[in-house]
């Protein structure tokens, strides 16, 4: 699979992170005991949920090359579902592009911006941990500069800039919450650049990727310092469908 190949060649930094992600709920299970006899209220649902802003750290391959691509999302969260809203990618620096059938005596390096509108649909959530699948639709920009290698070090030659080209992007993601209003997650997906000419940059751009989140629940922020008796009957009731489901579950093995 793209991301298990993609999490082999990451920074050992990275990986660190993401496994402290996966092994936190462990780490805070003990707070989350709720006793089962009690039945909380169901939290109310709004219309407008929460406010997100979320930062993203790519790991993708342009060929035999490994690239980062960093990212920054805004939008707006309705019924605790559904996630609308803009994104804005761009690489961290110039990345060297060589199809294997390329030239032996040119080279060039490209740097990939673009900005999309994005949908999320989650499928998943609790308290801490939530999973979704997302889209996204854009258009951006590449600059692209060529060099010549004859001679004792590479020549540059000239810039060629691309403009109005079509990303599609779709993937899913997850993340756990270290506090109601941090989450830290993951995420892979596949991105799709379309109306450009060039073959090669095209087949380059478009590639899987993995990518580390830090996202940012601005309503939930709110709600932590004005109105922390909210997030408290959220949590109850989350832990009470916990304990009900394990109950239901260790009765099957009874009978």
């Amino acid at each position: 699979m793209p991301f298990i190949a993609e999490f082999c060649r990451m920074n050992p930094v990275f990986r660190v992170v993401l496994l402290l992600g996966l092994l936190l709920p462990v780490l805070v299970s003990a707070q989350d005991a709720q006793n089962i006899d009690s039945v909380p209220a169901k939290p109310e649902v709004k219309p407008l949920s929460n406010l997100i802003f979320q930062f993203d750290n790519r790991r993708e391959r342009y060929y035999n090359v490994q690239g980062r691509m960093n990212g920054l999302k805004i939008g707006l969260e309705f019924y605790k579902r559904v996630r609308l809203g803009f994104g804005f990618y761009a690489n961290n620096d110039f990345y060297r592009i060589e199809a294997p059938q390329g030239s032996d005596s040119l080279f060039r390096m490209a740097r990939f911006n673009y900005a999309t509108v994005f949908s999320e649909l989650v499928v998943f959530r609790n308290f801490r941990w939530e999973f979704a699948v997302a889209t996204a639709l854009g258009r951006g920009g590449m600059e692209v500069n060529r060099f010549n290698l004859l001679g004792t070090s590479p020549s540059f030659i000239s810039t060629e800039n691309f403009a109005d080209i079509g990303v599609f992007d779709i993937g899913g993601n997850g993340h756990f919450k270290v506090f109601p209003w941090l989450g830290i997650g993951f995420g892979s997906g596949m991105r799709r650049v379309y109306n450009l000419d060039d073959a090669n940059l095209r087949s380059a751009f478009t590639d899987p990727y993995f990518e580390l989140k830090l996202k940012l629940f601005i309503g939930y922020a709110y709600r932590s310092i004005f109105k922390p008796e909210s997030i408290q009957q959220e949590r109850d009731y989350y832990d009470y469908r916990r304990e009900k489901r394990l109950a239901f579950y260790e009765s099957l093995f009874e009978r």
